[in-house]
């Protein structure tokens, strides 16, 4: 099994290899590379994240992690107790061209207790 995934990773890093110097050509890939570097979260190498508030940024993102994707996408919100979750899923499902039914967000308070149900769990939108 192990050998398995090895093979899957060279395999995708060749890929990479071979794609890069025309990726890298492209101007919103490099400034979407450095985002990534800058606020991707890097915690699992099966998955690819950036968090922002900034719509730009993360519209930018999003589009090269669909161009990417092999996988459904999730979107997650984290929020204050004070803010409308239903307001904040309309407004990304705008900005991110995604249905708030079907976006897959996912609700991540930013304070225990804030908003959810009890012990933390997301409830989504």
């Amino acid at each position: 099994m192990q050998r398995k995934y090895a093979l899957r990773r060279a395999a995708a890093h060749l890929q990479g290899r071979i794609e890069f110097d025309d990726l890298i050509e492209v101007p919103t890939f490099r400034d979407f590379l450095c985002l990534y570097l800058a606020e991707g979260s890097k915690r699992s190498r099966n998955t690819v994240a950036v968090c922002n508030s900034d719509p730009r940024i993360v519209i930018l993102c999003a589009g090269w992690i669909r161009r990417f994707a092999r996988n459904a996408i999730r979107y997650s919100i984290q929020f204050h107790a004070d803010q409308d979750l239903n307001e904040l899923c309309s407004f990304w499902a705008e900005k991110l061209a995604v249905s708030p039914a079907e976006s897959g967000f996912n609700e991540s308070p930013t304070a225990a207790g804030s908003v959810g149900e009890p012990g933390g769990r997301s409830t989504g939108c």
